[in-house]
C-alpha cells in the first residue's frame, strides 16, 4: 500500500492536500526480448537480409497468398443434400469427423495389439465419403459422394476411396443433387 501522499498523487498547496493530475505517460515501445530478431538496416533498406542473435541469414518467408473462402461452407452442403435425401425418401448414412476421431484417434490408455489394431484401423478409415446413401427398395446398390467446398482439396485418403468404391465428388449441393437424381433414375 501507498505510504506517502505523493504515492497517491496528492501534493501540498497552501496548506492542502490536493489531488494533482497526472501528466499521461509517454508509451514504452515494446521490450522485444533478450533473443527476439531485430530488423537490420538492409531489411530497412528493402533488402532480405535480417538479423538474428548478431548473424545475418537470408529471409525465406514469402508473402502468403491469400485463399479465398468458400462461399457455402461444407458442413451447409452437407445439411442441404441430407435434406433432399429425406424429401427423395432415401436412407443415407454420415459419419460426424469427430466420431472417427474418437474411435480411432490416438488413445494413450492403448497398448499392445489393440493399439497397433487401432492404427491399422484409423489408416483404413481415413478419407471415408461423406454419405452412403442407399435406397429401400433396391437392396444392395449404394451411392458414395464426397462433399467439397469450391475451394476445398480432396485428401490422399479420400482419393484412395474414391478409387475403391467410386466416390463421387460433389463441391455444390446443386451437383450432389443432379448426381442423385442420375443415380435414382438409373436404378432398375
Amino acid at each position: 500500500m501507498p505510504t506517502h501522499a505523493r504515492d497517491l498523487g496528492l501534493s501540498l498547496v497552501d496548506g492542502a492536500l490536493v489531488r494533482q493530475e497526472k501528466p499521461a505517460k509517454a508509451r514504452k515501445p515494446i521490450s522485444r526480448g533478450k533473443y527476439a530478431p531485430r530488423a537490420s538496416k538492409d531489411v530497412k533498406a528493402g533488402k532480405t537480409l535480417s538479423k538474428f542473435a548478431g548473424l545475418a541469414l537470408p529471409t525465406t518467408a514469402k508473402a502468403k497468398k491469400k485463399v479465398p473462402r468458400a462461399k457455402t461452407p461444407e458442413a451447409v452442403i452437407q445439411s442441404q443434400v441430407e435434406a433432399y435425401l429425406t424429401r427423395l425418401d432415401l436412407d443415407f448414412f454420415h459419419v460426424p469427423e469427430f466420431v472417427l476421431n474418437a474411435a480411432f484417434g490416438w488413445n494413450p490408455h492403448r497398448t499392445g495389439p489393440e493399439f497397433y489394431a487401432m492404427k491399422n484401423a484409423s489408416q483404413d478409415i481415413k478419407g471415408f465419403p461423406d454419405l452412403m446413401i442407399t435406397s429401400r427398395k433396391h437392396y444392395g446398390l449404394v451411392l458414395w459422394i464426397e462433399l467439397k467446398t469450391e475451394t476445398g482439396k480432396e485428401k490422399s485418403g479420400q482419393k484412395e476411396w474414391a478409387r475403391k468404391v467410386g466416390t463421387h465428388l460433389c463441391r455444390s449441393t446443386e451437383e450432389a443433387k443432379a448426381v442423385i437424381d442420375a443415380w435414382v433414375k438409373g436404378l432398375p
